[in-house]
């Protein structure tokens, strides 16, 4: 056994937060998205599944006002209900 310390990350999928996401459409400049967190879907399986808000500022003609967010997170694909809480 390694005598090498974990550190536990917590985990950043949760209901209030914020995210940037980078948007790079199939044609046109590629932009920055605030996204905020108003829902999650628990528990996570091998991805976090969030619906997020997209703020007023980043949302264009061709952004809706809410998305589904999943992502993939290594740090979190197993044992979701130890290292995040949903409530």
């Amino acid at each position: 056994m390694s005598d090498t310390p974990t550190t536990r990350v917590p985990c950043p999928y949760a209901l209030g937060a914020t995210f940037s996401l980078q948007i790079s459409p199939p044609q046109g400049e590629s932009f920055v998205a605030e996204a905020k967190v108003v829902h999650v879907y628990a528990p996570f399986t091998r991805s976090s599944v969030m619906k997020v808000a997209l703020t007023p500022e980043s949302t264009g003609t061709t952004l809706p006002d809410e998305a589904i967010l999943k992502v993939y997170d290594r740090r979190f694909a197993n044992d979701q209900d130890a290292r995040c809480s949903f409530e």
